[in-house]
């Protein structure tokens, strides 16, 4: 890790070390709570369609109704 500091010093501008040391953003972890977030969303759905199914076709209808893509 020595040797690449030494590098990073001598090679880039100051500017490009400040922009290596700035914390990025996430977005991988942002993808895995996403994702858990439809999964979830997901069960809640399978369960409503299993046990009141009546329900579950008023709502889809009612979600179908105000989509506007």
């Amino acid at each position: 890790m020595s040797e690449l500091n030494t590098l990073i010093e001598r090679t880039l501008s100051e500017d490009t070390k400040e922009q290596i040391g700035k914390v990025q953003p996430d977005h991988i972890n942002q993808l895995f709570e996403d994702i858990q977030s439809i999964n979830r969303m997901t069960e809640v759905m399978m369960y409503v369609l299993h046990h009141y199914p009546h329900v579950f076709e008023l709502a889809y209808k009612e979600a179908l109704k105000n989509d506007n893509r």
